[in-house]
């Protein structure tokens, strides 16, 4: 329950100690007691750069920054903090990205204050006090990324609408709440790399080479499972080569619907990603390489749904 409008019951000296034993990973604690008072808010909007401590707070969970985002505005990692919390904090879903989940997730890799990997030396890190400290990296992209599916009507619908949190299980198949995955915001707004890296590169997606410009991702706050899927996402439309297609139809025949083999044949030239994956779906993403001032390669592996 909210404490009375124009006064705190303690000194403010014990509000603000109790600020400081709460830990930078506890996003929810922090924005619940932020909302509890308007003197308590104050108390975090007058430090000097504030929103630096909810930089921090969102970086501790694992939660970057996204086009829409003026880092210009004093408030923005705060909103962003309130955002996520307020939209996703307590999400069901059994392949959402939740709060605790990805505090656990962090809490490993995040042992000191790591802001992203700096791909100009692609074996430094570099911390908030511009301290960089050499460190053997084992880069992982986020799990919710081999649980993504795309629409099948392709531009007909709003990159907003295009993708969704695929059901693996019967479990997620059973969830009656939203899997867009734009009503997640923890999940969109997740790193998409345990150590997380201000650039990625796309590799192969199925049989598909990417197109260089979509395979490129660069961040400077940290690539997102957003930057990801919207590379990804401006592909699927791309006309697989006859090469392309042929490559999928040998790794996959035994597992396709009879007929299906006989019919992409016959589409050559109009066959692309977005009618593999009414077949396949997104198993794993393969880490193949680090490249030199542009940060890890991953590609894109499919499994057909009949497998």
């Amino acid at each position: 329950m909210p404490l009375a409008m124009n006064s705190l019951p303690l000194p403010p000296e014990i509000f603000l100690a109790f600020r400081a034993s709460i830990p930078l990973s506890d996003i929810c604690t922090h924005v619940s007691f932020y909302k509890a008072h308007p003197r308590i808010a104050a108390m975090y909007d007058a430090e000097v750069h504030a929103d630096r401590f909810w930089r921090r707070v969102c970086w501790r969970c694992g939660i970057g920054a996204l086009d829409g985002d003026d880092l210009d505005d004093p408030h923005c990692w705060r909103d962003i903090a309130m955002e996520v919390v307020e939209q996703d904090s307590a999400c069901e879903h059994p392949q959402c990205a939740r709060i605790e989940r990805a505090n656990e997730r962090f809490g490993v890799v995040l042992g000191e204050e790591i802001e992203y990997w700096d791909v100009s030396n692609d074996l430094q890190l570099r911390a908030e006090d511009e301290y960089t400290a050499p460190r053997p990296l084992s880069v992982v992209m986020h799990h919710a990324l081999s649980q993504i599916a795309f629409s099948p009507f392709g531009r007909c619908c709003s990159p907003s609408e295009d993708a969704r949190l695929r059901a693996a299980t019967l479990m997620e198949g059973n969830f009656d709440g939203e899997v867009l995955l734009c009503n997640h915001p923890l999940v969109w707004r997740s790193f998409a790399t345990d150590v997380p890296v201000c650039a990625l590169r796309l590799g192969r997606f199925g049989p598909h080479a990417m197109v260089e410009n979509h395979a490129r991702l660069v961040r400077p706050t940290g690539v997102t499972v957003y930057d990801v899927v919207e590379g990804m996402r401006r592909d699927l439309d791309v006309h697989l080569t006859s090469e392309e297609t042929l490559i999928f139809l040998m790794t996959t025949f035994d597992s396709l619907p009879e007929g299906w083999v006989e019919r992409a044949m016959g589409e050559k030239g109009d066959f692309t990603l977005r009618r593999l994956l009414m077949m396949c779906h997104i198993a794993e993403y393969v880490f193949e390489e680090d490249i030199p001032g542009e940060g890890p390669r991953f590609s894109v592996r499919l499994r057909s749904n009949a497998a």
